[in-house]
Parts: structure tokens; sequence; C-alpha cells
């Protein structure tokens, strides 16, 4: 069983969404299941992502459709410069559509690149989550590509959370990513 099947927080955001559903509860749904893979206890931080100058000059907004987690710790709790190692794009349903799939991927790839960690690390690992669906990605800050996460793989469909097979798959691929956050 996965987790999206045995906690009862991301279990009930899972069960939540419906096919008319907005995007908020596809950002507490994520934000349930990142803040159980990527625990604060361990460093890690899951928060609604900041856009700089996005509208009025230098102003900070809330971009609330996407969820960023950040490391703010190492080993040992002590403190260093926050890096981000993943951005989700929340979608709703009615987006589980190719072309929506393409757009929203575009500018996940665009959020992406402008991403810079104090580390000097570009690189961060995305998603795009339209509903209960998610695929997966890593933008190479060095050399600007934005590649599925899993490219010689036979999966080419996002993953469906409400299967139980692809659900697991979908938790590993998580797993995978903090454990090379934290290498």
């Amino acid at each position: 069983m996965s987790i999206f099947e045995q906690n009862p927080a991301i279990k009930s955001a899972l069960e939540s969404i419906d096919d008319e559903s907005y995007e908020p509860p596809v950002v507490t749904l994520w934000t349930a299941i990142l803040s159980t893979i990527f625990p604060t206890s361990e460093g890690f931080l899951v928060e609604p992502h900041n856009v700089l100058g996005h509208g009025s000059g230098d102003t900070v907004e809330r971009s609330p459709d996407v969820v960023v987690v950040r490391t703010e710790y190492g080993p040992g709790l002590q403190k260093r410069p926050r890096r981000d190692i993943l951005f989700v794009e929340c979608k709703r349903p009615l987006d589980d559509r190719p072309s929506r799939w393409v757009f929203h991927e575009q500018q996940l790839k665009d959020q992406a690149s402008r991403n810079r960690n104090p580390s000097g690390d570009d690189d961060i690992f995305t998603a795009e989550a339209i509903g209960w669906k998610v695929k997966f990605f890593r933008w190479h800050g060095s050399r600007e590509e934005h590649e599925p996460l899993y490219p010689d793989s036979e999966i080419r469909e996002p993953l469906n959370l409400k299967n139980s097979y692809q659900g697991r798959l979908a938790e590993r691929f998580l797993t995978w990513m903090k454990l090379s956050a934290i290498e």
C-alpha cells in the first residue's frame, strides 16, 4: 500500500478532489503529500512558492497553485542556506487534456529556469499535478534542460494517484528525490 492509501490526511485530501474541483484541493493534497515525505523534523520546508516582481515592482506575491519543498537544515539540523528541491504546479482536474499538460509543463519549465539556489546548484525537480494525476521532471540548470524524471521508462502517461500501483511509483519517485536532496 502507498501513503496515498495509508495516511488519513492524504487519503482524505485525495478523495476530496472530483472532476469539478478547482486548484485549492489539489494544493491541499500536495501539501499533505510533501509534508509527509519531506518532514520538517528532517530539515525540509513545504510552503507556497513566492513569486518576485509578478505585477507591481518588487513586491512578493504568493503563487497559490505552486508548492515548493526546500531544505533549510543540514545534518544534525544545522542551519544552512535554503535550497529549492521540488516545485509542484497544481491544477484542477478539468485541465486533464493533452494540450493543457503541455502548456503547464512549459509553465513549470519557465519557473524552474528562474530558480537560483544559493549553493549555485540550479538543478531542481518539478512535478505537474493535475487533479489526482502527476508527472515528474528534472530541470538541469547548467544545461537548461527540462526532461521527464523517467525518460528511459515505459511510463509516458501521468501517474494516477488513485491507482494503487501508480501511487506506489509516485511515492518511490518522491522518496528518491528526498534522498537525492540530502546526499
